[in-house]
């Protein structure tokens, strides 16, 4: 009998991580109808690619159970590379606003923020179904897709800003790494650092030069100003 206890127990402890990694991959969601589906899956143009894109910031990531990793890009594509880090295929999607990405099984899930939808791409269909309730920022499963620190197996996955010194202002990441919790052997799956950096870079510049115009034609209005009270 006791060992029948010790047994069902590491069973039940089993079966609750399942049920709580199963939790964390989506959001609860409703099926659309058939037209809906259609219309929203036709305004993404969701498309396959084997063009890897290494020149945008990263927004977010996710890890699957066979260590294939989904990398999502602020230019609303998504990179997929193997256990190894090597560039596997990608997706490309339109959308005006914030998406995060998880895997559920092999099926990669987009959640839309604004659209308020779970797109699912299997390997040779796509489903959209509507999330039954706006997450907060607080949201388990919200955090869990957003988190730059995720763990599969035997490695640790980080996402690093690396674009000093415009770490503080930068909202992507620039670089994606994987150690071997073991071993302790890092190495890089995506390194775009060096074009976010030059494209903060530019937007500093850009911004300082308008704040220098506005300070100018401020200078020169209150200037006539004070010329003609004089």
């Amino acid at each position: 009998m006791r060992y029948l206890w010790l047994i069902m127990t590491i069973l039940c402890i089993i079966n609750a991580d399942i049920v709580n990694a199963d939790e964390l991959h989506h959001l609860a969601d409703v099926t659309l109808s058939e037209n809906e589906q259609n219309s929203c899956i036709t305004a993404l143009g969701i498309a396959k690619t084997e063009n890897e894109v290494i020149d945008v910031p990263i927004c977010c990531f996710d890890v699957c159970y066979n260590g294939y990793i989904a990398v999502g890009l602020d230019n609303n594509a998504i990179n997929i590379y193997d256990n190894n880090g090597n560039y596997v295929y990608g997706y490309t999607f339109n959308t005006s606003g914030k998406y995060l990405i998880s895997w559920q099984g092999d099926i990669i899930v987009i959640y839309l923020f604004r659209e308020q939808r779970n797109i699912y791409i299997y390997d040779k269909t796509i489903k959209a179904k509507k999330v039954i309730d706006i997450p907060t920022a607080d949201n388990p499963i919200i955090q869990y897709m957003n988190a730059t620190e995720k763990k599969m197996n035997t490695k640790k996955y980080i996402l690093y800003k690396n674009v000093a010194p415009f770490d503080v202002i930068a909202v992507g990441y620039g670089t994606l790494k994987a150690k071997n919790n073991y071993s302790g052997t890092e190495y890089i799956i995506l390194d775009v650092s060096l074009s976010y950096k030059y494209s903060l870079l530019i937007k500093c510049v850009f911004i300082v030069i308008l704040i220098t115009i506005v300070i100018i034609v401020l200078k020169k209005q209150f200037g006539h100003t004070g010329d003609r009270e004089l």
